[in-house]
Protein backbone atom coordinates (compact mmCIF):
# COMPACT_ATOMS: atom_id res chain seq x y z
CA UNK A 1 0.00 0.00 0.00
CA UNK A 2 1.29 3.38 -0.92
CA UNK A 3 1.91 6.20 1.34
CA UNK A 4 -1.71 7.94 0.16
CA UNK A 5 -3.34 4.69 0.79
CA UNK A 6 -2.29 4.83 4.16
CA UNK A 7 -3.59 8.14 4.51
CA UNK A 8 -6.86 7.35 4.11
CA UNK A 9 -6.87 5.26 6.87
CA UNK A 10 -7.24 6.69 10.63
CA UNK A 11 -2.87 7.18 10.96
CA UNK A 12 0.27 4.81 10.49
CA UNK A 13 1.72 4.52 14.13
CA UNK A 14 4.86 3.31 14.97
CA UNK A 15 5.25 1.99 18.42
CA UNK A 16 8.65 1.12 20.12
CA UNK A 17 9.21 -0.38 23.91
CA UNK A 18 11.55 -3.22 24.38
CA UNK A 19 8.84 -4.75 27.32
CA UNK A 20 6.77 -6.72 25.51
CA UNK A 21 3.43 -6.28 27.63
CA UNK A 22 3.80 -3.06 27.76
CA UNK A 23 4.29 -3.25 24.09
CA UNK A 24 1.57 -5.45 23.43
CA UNK A 25 -0.87 -3.04 25.32
CA UNK A 26 0.18 0.00 23.70
CA UNK A 27 -0.78 -1.52 20.21
CA UNK A 28 -4.12 -3.13 21.34
CA UNK A 29 -5.30 0.15 22.65
CA UNK A 30 -4.00 1.96 19.40
CA UNK A 31 -5.55 -1.11 16.75
CA UNK A 32 -8.98 -1.24 18.79
CA UNK A 33 -9.15 2.47 17.93
CA UNK A 34 -8.77 1.24 13.86
CA UNK A 35 -5.13 2.70 14.03
CA UNK A 36 -2.35 1.07 11.90
CA UNK A 37 0.07 0.06 14.10
CA UNK A 38 3.78 -1.67 13.55
CA UNK A 39 6.28 -2.46 16.55
CA UNK A 40 9.70 -2.39 17.23
CA UNK A 41 11.28 -4.10 20.35
CA UNK A 42 14.47 -2.36 20.28
CA UNK A 43 16.17 0.89 18.67
CA UNK A 44 17.59 -0.51 15.76
CA UNK A 45 14.38 -2.32 14.81
CA UNK A 46 12.85 1.01 15.08
CA UNK A 47 15.07 2.71 12.37
CA UNK A 48 14.70 -0.14 10.08
CA UNK A 49 10.77 -0.33 10.10
CA UNK A 50 10.88 3.71 9.33
CA UNK A 51 13.15 3.66 6.85
CA UNK A 52 11.04 1.03 4.41
CA UNK A 53 8.17 3.01 5.63
CA UNK A 54 7.73 6.21 7.49
CA UNK A 55 5.19 6.26 9.92
CA UNK A 56 2.91 9.46 10.67
CA UNK A 57 2.98 9.33 14.29
CA UNK A 58 5.95 7.37 16.60
CA UNK A 59 5.76 6.49 20.21
CA UNK A 60 8.83 5.60 21.51
CA UNK A 61 10.21 4.08 25.10
CA UNK A 62 12.71 6.18 26.72
CA UNK A 63 14.78 3.71 28.67
CA UNK A 64 15.44 1.23 26.38
CA UNK A 65 19.32 -1.23 26.55
CA UNK A 66 21.60 -0.58 23.83
CA UNK A 67 20.25 2.45 21.70
CA UNK A 68 18.26 4.54 24.27
CA UNK A 69 14.83 6.51 22.30
CA UNK A 70 16.73 9.40 22.54
CA UNK A 71 19.17 8.49 20.17
CA UNK A 72 16.53 6.89 18.56
CA UNK A 73 14.61 10.14 18.31
CA UNK A 74 17.72 11.69 17.31
CA UNK A 75 18.38 9.75 14.62
CA UNK A 76 15.04 9.93 13.21
CA UNK A 77 15.74 13.89 12.95
CA UNK A 78 18.47 13.01 10.93
CA UNK A 79 16.69 11.24 8.46
CA UNK A 80 14.90 13.44 5.36
CA UNK A 81 11.59 11.17 5.22
CA UNK A 82 11.44 11.03 9.09
CA UNK A 83 11.97 14.68 9.67
CA UNK A 84 8.88 15.76 10.28
CA UNK A 85 6.91 12.98 11.95
CA UNK A 86 5.93 13.94 15.19
CA UNK A 87 7.79 11.66 18.25
CA UNK A 88 5.87 11.18 21.55
CA UNK A 89 8.30 9.60 24.29
CA UNK A 90 6.57 6.90 26.50
CA UNK A 91 8.65 6.36 29.91
CA UNK A 92 7.32 4.73 33.61
CA UNK A 93 10.04 7.80 34.67
CA UNK A 94 8.08 11.55 34.83
CA UNK A 95 11.74 13.18 35.57
CA UNK A 96 11.71 16.60 34.16
CA UNK A 97 15.25 16.46 33.28
CA UNK A 98 13.96 13.49 31.13
CA UNK A 99 11.34 15.14 29.24
CA UNK A 100 13.47 18.42 28.58
CA UNK A 101 15.79 16.08 26.55
CA UNK A 102 13.04 14.78 24.87
CA UNK A 103 11.87 18.21 24.00
CA UNK A 104 15.42 19.75 22.65
CA UNK A 105 15.98 16.39 20.51
CA UNK A 106 12.37 17.38 18.58
CA UNK A 107 9.73 15.61 20.40
CA UNK A 108 6.34 17.09 20.40
CA UNK A 109 4.54 15.25 23.91
CA UNK A 110 4.92 12.95 27.08
CA UNK A 111 3.39 10.32 28.08
CA UNK A 112 3.87 8.32 31.06
CA UNK A 113 3.33 4.62 31.96
CA UNK A 114 1.10 2.87 33.22
CA UNK A 115 -0.99 4.71 30.00
CA UNK A 116 -4.20 6.05 30.74
CA UNK A 117 -6.38 5.03 27.78
CA UNK A 118 -8.41 8.39 27.16
CA UNK A 119 -5.27 10.15 27.94
CA UNK A 120 -3.02 8.35 24.97
CA UNK A 121 -5.22 8.44 22.75
CA UNK A 122 -6.35 12.29 23.32
CA UNK A 123 -2.58 13.04 22.35
CA UNK A 124 -2.29 10.34 19.54
CA UNK A 125 -5.20 12.28 17.61
CA UNK A 126 -4.08 15.51 18.55
CA UNK A 127 -0.67 15.15 16.89
CA UNK A 128 -1.70 12.68 13.83
CA UNK A 129 -4.24 15.50 12.79
CA UNK A 130 -1.81 18.32 13.23
CA UNK A 131 0.98 16.47 10.80
CA UNK A 132 -1.72 15.85 8.64
CA UNK A 133 -2.66 19.05 8.42
CA UNK A 134 0.84 20.42 7.88
CA UNK A 135 1.83 18.28 4.92
CA UNK A 136 -2.07 18.96 3.55
CA UNK A 137 -0.99 22.61 3.56
CA UNK A 138 2.21 22.09 1.85
CA UNK A 139 0.64 19.98 -0.70
CA UNK A 140 -1.84 22.78 -1.30
CA UNK A 141 1.09 25.36 -1.26
CA UNK A 142 3.03 23.51 -3.97
CA UNK A 143 -0.34 22.74 -6.37
CA UNK A 144 -1.37 26.63 -5.81
CA UNK A 145 2.38 27.66 -7.05
CA UNK A 146 2.22 25.18 -9.61
CA UNK A 147 -1.12 26.64 -11.26
CA UNK A 148 0.43 30.47 -10.03
CA UNK A 149 3.36 29.41 -12.63
CA UNK A 150 1.70 27.96 -15.32
CA UNK A 151 -0.91 30.99 -15.15
CA UNK A 152 1.85 33.34 -15.23
CA UNK A 153 3.48 31.92 -18.33
CA UNK A 154 0.19 31.21 -20.09
CA UNK A 155 -0.24 35.33 -19.37
CA UNK A 156 3.33 36.18 -20.74
CA UNK A 157 3.43 34.14 -23.68
CA UNK A 158 -0.17 35.55 -24.18
CA UNK A 159 1.19 39.00 -23.73
CA UNK A 160 3.54 38.24 -26.31
CA UNK A 161 1.37 37.24 -29.01
CA UNK A 162 -0.56 40.20 -28.27
CA UNK A 163 2.85 42.39 -28.46
CA UNK A 164 3.56 41.38 -31.76
CA UNK A 165 -0.16 40.85 -33.35
CA UNK A 166 -0.47 44.74 -32.54
CA UNK A 167 2.77 45.73 -33.92
CA UNK A 168 2.16 43.85 -36.99
CA UNK A 169 -1.27 44.96 -37.24
CA UNK A 170 0.06 48.88 -36.73
CA UNK A 171 2.44 48.35 -39.45
CA UNK A 172 -0.80 47.30 -42.12
CA UNK A 173 -2.77 50.03 -40.90
CA UNK A 174 -0.02 52.84 -41.52
CA UNK A 175 -0.42 52.70 -45.17
CA UNK A 176 -3.46 52.95 -45.99
CA UNK A 177 -3.89 55.85 -43.71
CA UNK A 178 -0.68 57.67 -44.90
CA UNK A 179 -2.52 57.13 -48.37
CA UNK A 180 -6.16 58.22 -47.14
CA UNK A 181 -4.20 61.79 -45.45
CA UNK A 182 -2.07 62.17 -48.78
CA UNK A 183 -5.47 62.08 -50.94
CA UNK A 184 -7.66 64.15 -49.04
CA UNK A 185 -4.68 66.71 -48.51
CA UNK A 186 -4.28 66.87 -52.45
CA UNK A 187 -8.02 67.30 -52.72
CA UNK A 188 -8.57 70.03 -50.58
CA UNK A 189 -6.01 71.95 -52.03
CA UNK A 190 -7.81 71.08 -55.63
CA UNK A 191 -10.69 72.88 -56.80
CA UNK A 192 -13.62 72.24 -54.22
CA UNK A 193 -15.56 74.15 -52.59
CA UNK A 194 -15.47 76.13 -49.04
CA UNK A 195 -17.65 73.23 -47.39
CA UNK A 196 -15.36 70.05 -49.10
CA UNK A 197 -12.28 71.68 -47.96
CA UNK A 198 -13.50 71.83 -44.51
CA UNK A 199 -14.77 68.30 -44.64
CA UNK A 200 -11.53 67.22 -46.55
CA UNK A 201 -9.81 69.07 -43.25
CA UNK A 202 -11.37 67.09 -41.07
CA UNK A 203 -10.49 64.23 -42.80
CA UNK A 204 -6.89 64.74 -42.52
CA UNK A 205 -7.10 65.76 -38.65
CA UNK A 206 -9.50 62.49 -37.78
CA UNK A 207 -6.32 60.46 -39.62
CA UNK A 208 -4.06 61.93 -38.02
CA UNK A 209 -5.39 61.00 -34.90
CA UNK A 210 -5.58 57.55 -35.72
CA UNK A 211 -2.13 57.75 -36.82
CA UNK A 212 -1.46 58.71 -33.91
CA UNK A 213 -2.71 56.11 -31.67
CA UNK A 214 -1.58 53.31 -34.10
CA UNK A 215 2.52 54.97 -33.43
CA UNK A 216 1.56 55.08 -29.57
CA UNK A 217 -0.07 51.36 -29.71
CA UNK A 218 3.15 50.68 -31.41
CA UNK A 219 5.47 51.83 -29.51
CA UNK A 220 3.84 50.50 -26.28
CA UNK A 221 3.66 47.04 -27.61
CA UNK A 222 6.84 47.02 -28.58
CA UNK A 223 7.78 47.99 -24.75
CA UNK A 224 5.66 45.53 -23.41
CA UNK A 225 7.10 42.87 -25.56
CA UNK A 226 10.83 43.99 -24.63
CA UNK A 227 11.59 44.63 -28.28
CA UNK A 228 12.24 48.27 -27.89
CA UNK A 229 16.26 48.94 -27.52
CA UNK A 230 17.80 51.56 -25.82
CA UNK A 231 20.88 53.59 -28.22
CA UNK A 232 23.36 55.69 -26.32
CA UNK A 233 24.30 58.95 -28.24
CA UNK A 234 26.02 62.29 -27.27
CA UNK A 235 23.21 65.19 -27.75
CA UNK A 236 22.57 68.54 -26.28
CA UNK A 237 19.94 69.11 -24.14
CA UNK A 238 19.43 72.83 -24.71
CA UNK A 239 18.90 72.04 -28.16
CA UNK A 240 16.14 68.84 -27.42
CA UNK A 241 14.29 71.88 -25.22
CA UNK A 242 14.45 74.03 -28.18
CA UNK A 243 13.00 71.34 -30.37
CA UNK A 244 9.64 70.34 -28.19
CA UNK A 245 9.12 74.13 -27.55
CA UNK A 246 9.45 74.04 -31.29
CA UNK A 247 7.06 71.32 -31.57
CA UNK A 248 4.09 72.62 -29.28
CA UNK A 249 5.08 76.19 -30.42
CA UNK A 250 1.78 76.72 -33.11
CA UNK A 251 -0.59 75.31 -30.11
CA UNK A 252 0.56 77.66 -27.57
CA UNK A 253 0.69 80.46 -29.53
CA UNK A 254 -3.08 80.06 -30.41
CA UNK A 255 -4.23 79.97 -26.49
CA UNK A 256 -1.66 82.85 -25.86
CA UNK A 257 0.40 80.79 -23.53
CA UNK A 258 3.92 81.68 -22.29
CA UNK A 259 6.23 79.14 -22.73
CA UNK A 260 9.50 79.12 -20.21
CA UNK A 261 12.48 77.07 -20.41
CA UNK A 262 14.55 76.21 -16.98
CA UNK A 263 17.47 74.74 -17.58
CA UNK A 264 20.27 76.39 -14.99
CA UNK A 265 22.86 74.24 -13.37
CA UNK A 266 22.26 71.17 -15.83
CA UNK A 267 25.02 70.04 -18.14
CA UNK A 268 23.75 70.83 -21.35
CA UNK A 269 25.82 67.61 -23.30
CA UNK A 270 24.89 64.62 -22.59
CA UNK A 271 24.77 60.64 -23.57
CA UNK A 272 21.58 58.51 -23.82
CA UNK A 273 18.83 58.15 -26.17
CA UNK A 274 18.13 60.82 -27.14
CA UNK A 275 15.07 60.16 -28.89
CA UNK A 276 13.10 58.49 -26.30
CA UNK A 277 13.94 61.45 -24.00
CA UNK A 278 12.74 63.88 -26.55
CA UNK A 279 9.44 61.49 -26.80
CA UNK A 280 9.19 61.30 -23.42
CA UNK A 281 9.38 64.83 -22.90
CA UNK A 282 7.25 65.70 -25.14
CA UNK A 283 4.08 63.56 -24.30
CA UNK A 284 4.33 65.87 -21.17
CA UNK A 285 4.86 69.03 -23.31
CA UNK A 286 2.08 67.79 -25.60
CA UNK A 287 -0.57 67.14 -22.78
CA UNK A 288 0.27 70.34 -21.06
CA UNK A 289 -0.94 72.75 -24.08
CA UNK A 290 -3.74 70.53 -24.70
CA UNK A 291 -5.22 70.64 -21.08
CA UNK A 292 -4.25 74.47 -20.35
CA UNK A 293 -6.40 77.69 -21.76
CA UNK A 294 -4.64 80.35 -20.13
CA UNK A 295 -1.29 81.27 -18.30
CA UNK A 296 2.02 79.20 -19.32
CA UNK A 297 3.79 75.82 -19.71
CA UNK A 298 6.94 75.70 -18.39
CA UNK A 299 9.48 73.06 -19.15
CA UNK A 300 12.84 72.12 -16.74
CA UNK A 301 15.20 69.74 -15.69
CA UNK A 302 16.78 69.69 -12.07
CA UNK A 303 20.49 67.48 -11.23
CA UNK A 304 19.48 65.24 -8.58
CA UNK A 305 22.72 63.30 -7.83
CA UNK A 306 26.28 63.12 -9.74
CA UNK A 307 28.48 60.39 -9.36
CA UNK A 308 31.61 60.75 -11.62
CA UNK A 309 30.31 60.67 -15.39
CA UNK A 310 27.16 59.51 -14.04
CA UNK A 311 23.93 61.69 -13.47
CA UNK A 312 20.16 61.41 -12.19
CA UNK A 313 18.24 64.02 -13.82
CA UNK A 314 14.56 65.03 -12.87
CA UNK A 315 12.55 66.48 -16.29
CA UNK A 316 9.78 68.46 -15.14
CA UNK A 317 6.52 69.86 -17.08
CA UNK A 318 4.81 71.92 -15.36
CA UNK A 319 1.05 74.06 -16.35
CA UNK A 320 -1.32 76.05 -15.46
CA UNK A 321 -3.96 74.14 -16.64
CA UNK A 322 -7.19 72.08 -15.42
CA UNK A 323 -5.24 70.01 -12.62
CA UNK A 324 -6.20 66.34 -12.03
CA UNK A 325 -8.43 65.19 -8.77
CA UNK A 326 -6.27 63.24 -6.38
CA UNK A 327 -8.24 60.05 -6.38
CA UNK A 328 -7.13 60.15 -10.41
CA UNK A 329 -3.82 60.77 -9.98
CA UNK A 330 -2.80 56.85 -9.70
CA UNK A 331 -4.02 55.23 -12.66
CA UNK A 332 -3.53 58.25 -15.40
CA UNK A 333 -0.23 56.58 -15.89
CA UNK A 334 -2.46 53.17 -17.00
CA UNK A 335 -2.77 52.04 -20.34
CA UNK A 336 -6.18 53.67 -22.13
CA UNK A 337 -6.62 55.43 -18.39
CA UNK A 338 -7.02 59.39 -18.47
CA UNK A 339 -8.22 61.32 -15.47
CA UNK A 340 -11.80 61.78 -16.08
CA UNK A 341 -14.19 60.11 -19.10
CA UNK A 342 -15.52 63.10 -19.74
CA UNK A 343 -11.82 64.78 -21.12
CA UNK A 344 -11.44 62.61 -23.74
CA UNK A 345 -14.64 63.84 -25.26
CA UNK A 346 -13.86 67.35 -24.89
CA UNK A 347 -9.61 67.34 -25.52
CA UNK A 348 -9.59 64.56 -27.03
CA UNK A 349 -6.46 61.88 -26.33
CA UNK A 350 -6.12 58.00 -26.22
CA UNK A 351 -4.58 57.32 -22.47
CA UNK A 352 -1.14 55.64 -23.96
CA UNK A 353 1.30 58.59 -23.80
CA UNK A 354 1.58 58.86 -20.39
CA UNK A 355 2.17 55.22 -20.15
CA UNK A 356 4.40 55.27 -22.77
CA UNK A 357 6.75 57.69 -20.51
CA UNK A 358 6.39 56.00 -17.43
CA UNK A 359 7.81 53.26 -19.25
CA UNK A 360 10.94 54.85 -21.05
CA UNK A 361 11.27 56.43 -17.59
CA UNK A 362 11.74 52.63 -16.21
CA UNK A 363 14.14 51.51 -18.93
CA UNK A 364 16.67 54.20 -18.09
CA UNK A 365 16.29 53.61 -14.46
CA UNK A 366 13.70 56.18 -13.58
CA UNK A 367 10.23 56.86 -12.53
CA UNK A 368 7.15 58.97 -13.56
CA UNK A 369 4.79 60.95 -11.29
CA UNK A 370 2.74 63.79 -11.31
CA UNK A 371 1.95 66.47 -8.96
CA UNK A 372 -1.40 68.07 -9.51
CA UNK A 373 -4.72 70.04 -7.71
CA UNK A 374 -7.74 70.78 -9.27
CA UNK A 375 -8.36 74.41 -10.68
CA UNK A 376 -4.25 75.23 -10.08
CA UNK A 377 -2.54 73.07 -12.80
CA UNK A 378 -0.29 70.12 -12.84
CA UNK A 379 3.45 69.28 -12.55
CA UNK A 380 4.38 66.13 -13.99
CA UNK A 381 7.74 64.57 -13.79
CA UNK A 382 10.10 61.77 -14.77
CA UNK A 383 13.76 61.22 -13.39
CA UNK A 384 16.23 59.12 -16.06
CA UNK A 385 19.88 57.79 -15.59
CA UNK A 386 22.23 59.52 -18.46
CA UNK A 387 25.68 60.44 -18.36
CA UNK A 388 28.12 63.35 -19.75
CA UNK A 389 29.07 63.28 -23.33
CA UNK A 390 31.95 61.24 -24.21
CA UNK A 391 32.58 63.70 -27.16
CA UNK A 392 34.18 66.95 -26.60
CA UNK A 393 32.30 69.54 -27.36
CA UNK A 394 30.84 72.69 -26.45
CA UNK A 395 27.25 73.68 -25.10
CA UNK A 396 26.99 76.19 -27.49
CA UNK A 397 26.93 74.73 -30.27
CA UNK A 398 23.23 73.64 -29.09
CA UNK A 399 22.94 70.99 -32.48
CA UNK A 400 20.38 68.60 -32.77
CA UNK A 401 23.72 66.03 -32.63
CA UNK A 402 27.12 66.97 -30.64
CA UNK A 403 29.41 65.39 -32.56
CA UNK A 404 31.20 66.44 -35.73
CA UNK A 405 29.55 66.47 -39.08
CA UNK A 406 31.02 63.11 -40.61
CA UNK A 407 29.95 61.32 -37.59
CA UNK A 408 26.44 62.23 -37.82
CA UNK A 409 26.02 59.68 -40.64
CA UNK A 410 28.87 57.39 -39.79
CA UNK A 411 27.18 53.47 -39.71
CA UNK A 412 23.92 54.71 -42.76
CA UNK A 413 23.99 52.71 -45.51
CA UNK A 414 24.30 55.89 -48.01
CA UNK A 415 27.00 57.99 -48.34
CA UNK A 416 26.43 61.55 -48.37
CA UNK A 417 26.77 63.42 -51.60
CA UNK A 418 29.12 66.43 -52.31
CA UNK A 419 27.58 69.04 -51.22
CA UNK A 420 30.84 71.61 -52.06
CA UNK A 421 28.47 73.72 -53.47
CA UNK A 422 26.63 75.18 -51.33
CA UNK A 423 24.35 77.70 -53.31
CA UNK A 424 22.79 74.37 -54.93
CA UNK A 425 22.85 72.96 -51.25
CA UNK A 426 21.18 76.13 -49.68
CA UNK A 427 18.59 76.13 -52.76
CA UNK A 428 17.67 72.47 -52.02
CA UNK A 429 17.16 73.28 -48.57
CA UNK A 430 15.40 76.49 -49.10
CA UNK A 431 12.89 74.51 -51.53
CA UNK A 432 12.16 71.95 -48.68
CA UNK A 433 10.91 74.27 -46.67
CA UNK A 434 8.76 75.94 -48.83
CA UNK A 435 7.45 72.62 -49.61
CA UNK A 436 6.93 72.24 -46.13
CA UNK A 437 5.43 75.63 -45.73
CA UNK A 438 2.95 74.98 -48.53
CA UNK A 439 1.90 71.24 -46.69
CA UNK A 440 2.70 70.09 -50.56
CA UNK A 441 3.45 65.66 -50.39
CA UNK A 442 5.98 66.57 -53.03
CA UNK A 443 8.48 67.04 -50.04
CA UNK A 444 8.49 63.39 -49.46
CA UNK A 445 10.22 62.92 -52.98
CA UNK A 446 12.57 65.62 -52.70
CA UNK A 447 13.23 63.92 -49.01
CA UNK A 448 14.21 60.70 -50.89
CA UNK A 449 16.38 62.89 -54.04
CA UNK A 450 19.00 64.49 -50.89
CA UNK A 451 18.68 62.23 -48.03
CA UNK A 452 22.80 62.33 -47.78
CA UNK A 453 21.77 66.19 -47.54
CA UNK A 454 19.74 65.60 -44.79
CA UNK A 455 21.78 63.53 -42.98
CA UNK A 456 24.44 66.21 -43.00
CA UNK A 457 22.50 68.82 -41.64
CA UNK A 458 19.70 66.81 -39.47
CA UNK A 459 22.38 63.90 -38.07
CA UNK A 460 20.72 61.98 -35.36
CA UNK A 461 17.33 63.64 -36.08
CA UNK A 462 16.97 62.58 -39.58
CA UNK A 463 14.84 59.82 -38.50
CA UNK A 464 12.54 61.67 -37.08
CA UNK A 465 12.20 64.00 -39.26
CA UNK A 466 11.65 61.37 -42.23
CA UNK A 467 8.19 60.16 -39.94
CA UNK A 468 7.24 63.64 -39.68
CA UNK A 469 7.34 64.07 -43.60
CA UNK A 470 5.65 60.65 -44.08
CA UNK A 471 3.17 60.90 -41.99
CA UNK A 472 2.46 64.91 -43.03
CA UNK A 473 3.56 67.09 -39.34
CA UNK A 474 4.79 69.87 -42.15
CA UNK A 475 4.76 72.08 -39.14
CA UNK A 476 6.88 70.03 -36.85
CA UNK A 477 9.61 69.02 -39.73
CA UNK A 478 9.61 72.65 -41.05
CA UNK A 479 10.55 73.95 -37.22
CA UNK A 480 13.09 70.50 -36.76
CA UNK A 481 14.08 71.73 -40.46
CA UNK A 482 14.80 75.31 -40.14
CA UNK A 483 16.84 74.58 -36.46
CA UNK A 484 18.99 72.04 -37.72
CA UNK A 485 19.94 74.45 -40.50
CA UNK A 486 20.39 77.55 -37.92
CA UNK A 487 22.63 74.85 -35.48
CA UNK A 488 24.96 73.66 -38.42
CA UNK A 489 26.12 77.09 -39.53
CA UNK A 490 29.36 76.79 -38.28
CA UNK A 491 29.45 73.16 -39.75
CA UNK A 492 29.13 73.46 -43.47
CA UNK A 493 31.40 74.85 -45.08
CA UNK A 494 29.54 78.23 -47.36
CA UNK A 495 26.51 80.07 -46.06
CA UNK A 496 23.54 78.23 -45.80
CA UNK A 497 20.52 80.26 -45.10
CA UNK A 498 19.88 80.70 -41.08
CA UNK A 499 16.41 81.31 -39.87
CA UNK A 500 16.56 81.35 -35.82
CA UNK A 501 13.33 79.39 -33.74
CA UNK A 502 13.03 79.93 -30.32
CA UNK A 503 10.16 79.89 -27.90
Amino acid sequence: MSESDGMLGKGRILAVDDTPASLRLLTDILRSEGYEVRSAINGELALKAASIRPPELVLLDVRMPGMNGFEVCRQLKGLEATRDVPVIFVSAMSDTDDKLAGFGLGAVDYVTKPYQREELLARVRTHLELYRLSHHLEELVDLRTHELTAARLQAEAANRAKSAFLANMSHEFRTPMNSILGFAYLLRHGEVSEKQAEQLKNIESATQTLLAIIDNLLELSRIEAGQLRLEQSDFALDALFDQVCSKIAGAAREKGLEIRQELDDVPMCLNGDRARLLQAVSNYADNAVKFTKAGFVALRVRLLERRGEFLRLRFEVQDSGIGIAQENIEKIFNPFEQADGSLTRKYGGNGLGLAITRSLAQMMDGEAGVESEPGKGSLFWFTVCLSSAHSDIQPAERGAYCGDLSEATQGEDEDVPDIADMQQADATLDEMESLLDDRDTFTQELCRQHSGLLRAVLGRDYGAFIKQVRGFEFDAALGALRQARASRRSRLPGAINETDITC
